[in-house]
């Protein structure tokens, strides 16, 4: 989805799906490289909440695909509205956009002061699976404790040529991706990442919604 096409779509499709709903509230965050916080703060959706700039703002201006920096956001944004006391009544979801494999530096496995793609790729895995703690993210432990349940859109075919290429970085970068999103989503039956290997520290959370 190089344009964006499908994910205007999309969004406009959810805006107006929930505009008449009063009782919802939406947050709005976009990604590439890093994130852009559109409509940080939960708040009612109406016929331009969010506005059709707001949307194509969401989609970034660069091809990096920062899956780390989308994730923390998430947790940022729930966190802010999420009450130890709730009752759990309360219907959290988490919808995650994205048209690519996980690819946080520009260049293909470019080495830095921070690390390669690859190390980065098995930074994103601990922080996602592993359990929380002053080192470790914890997303999918986070969202669960939340009460958060996520659900992936994946646009374009770059997750099932990425798994079948004969190319090792970026059959790496889309098993990795594979990995983290059926660790976030649990969906673990559907036909996407059903024969992903999956990390062992990933099992967990393989079929846990």
């Amino acid at each position: 989805d190089p344009d964006g096409v499908q994910r205007k779509e999309a969004l406009s499709r959810v805006r107006d799906m929930l505009k008449r709903e009063s009782k919802i509230r939406v947050a709005l965050i976009g990604f590439d490289e890093d994130v852009e916080r559109i409509m940080p703060d939960f708040g009612p959706p109406s016929e331009d909440s969010p506005s059709d700039k707001q949307i194509r703002d969401s989609l970034g201006k660069k091809g990096d695909t920062n899956y780390t920096a989308a994730l923390t956001a998430a947790v940022e944004a729930f966190r802010g509205i999420y009450q130890e006391d709730d009752s759990g009544e309360r219907c959290r979801v988490l919808v995650f956009f994205t048209d690519g494999i996980y690819d946080p530096i520009e260049g293909r496995n470019v080495s830095t002061g921070f690390g390669s793609e690859e190390d980065w790729a098995e930074d994103l895995v601990d922080k996602t699976c592993s359990p929380a703690s002053q080192d470790s993210n914890g997303f999918k432990e986070q969202f669960d404790k939340m009460g958060v349940e996520t659900y992936a859109v994946l646009l374009g075919d770059s997750f099932r040529t990425g798994l079948d290429s004969d190319n090792d970085h970026k059959r790496r970068m889309a098993t990795v991706s594979m990995q983290v999103i059926r660790a976030i989503t649990g969906h673990g039956s559907s036909s996407m990442v059903e024969d992903v290997e999956l990390d062992s520290r990933c099992k967990e959370w393989r079929d846990h919604q």
